[in-house]
């Protein structure tokens, strides 16, 4: 859930025409809204490209990615106690949320306890390791939301 991406890079010479990129900046981008980063060539002729490729995304807030990985986790098709135990620390950190800002820190601990579940998952061989990454990792992000 981070509001910011990486702005560095790097592009080659084409067609011996030097390329120039504008400074970008992508840090303090608003959370719950969609965004849309676009490139437009244009030649040495000024022809602007009609069709630039557009690339757009979301910013999640933290209880918009806490519910997507509530969903991902009723998609898993995993046995009821595992998936229970899996959203009910879910389930506490979107209370604390609902109760404004000042409880941010409640549902950060709830999502500390998070990766334990998903790890005792693993070792009763109930859930892959690829599946507990991708679990481990968006908690992460919906933490790193919270700038905590």
């Amino acid at each position: 859930m981070s509001t910011a991406i990486p702005s560095s890079y790097t592009i080659p010479e084409v067609n011996k025409h030097k390329c120039k990129v504008c400074p970008i900046r992508f840090d303090n981008l608003s959370a719950g809204k969609q965004h849309e980063f676009q490139v437009r060539a244009v030649d040495t002729l000024g022809n602007k490209d009609p069709n630039p490729p557009r690339f757009s995304w979301p910013i999640l807030t933290p209880a918009q990615g806490i519910t997507q990985l509530i969903q991902l986790i009723k998609s898993m098709s995993l046995e009821h106690g595992i998936q229970t135990s899996l959203i009910a620390h879910l389930d506490a950190a979107l209370k604390f949320i609902s109760h404004g800002s000042k409880f941010n820190f409640g549902a950060c601990i709830q999502l500390d306890g998070f990766p334990r579940q998903v790890q005792a998952a693993v070792l009763v061989h109930r859930l892959s390791t690829a599946d507990a990454l991708q679990l481990i990792q968006s908690a992460e992000a919906i933490q790193n939301g919270f700038g905590m």
